[in-house]
């Protein structure tokens, strides 16, 4: 997952957040939808302000690894 988010960079975050929240009914079980919207919401926030955009995507994909039910 690193490696895809340095490889990645040239993305903005927010085309990344946006393509995960569009693409989440394919991947994400109903349960944890709730979970992956906030703690997409969340890291979104915090993409505004961060210096490191790729420290806080590692964060973000960290934190939906461990939290999210995937089908």
């Amino acid at each position: 997952m690193r490696k895809w988010v340095a490889d990645n960079l040239d993305l903005s975050s927010s085309d990344i957040f946006r393509k995960m929240f569009e693409t989440m009914n394919k991947y994400v079980s109903k349960q944890s939808i709730p979970s992956f919207v906030v703690i997409l919401a969340d890291y979104q926030f915090k993409s505004m302000q961060v210096p490191d955009q790729e420290l806080n995507l590692v964060a973000c994909l960290t934190e939906v690894m461990a939290e999210v039910e995937f089908v």
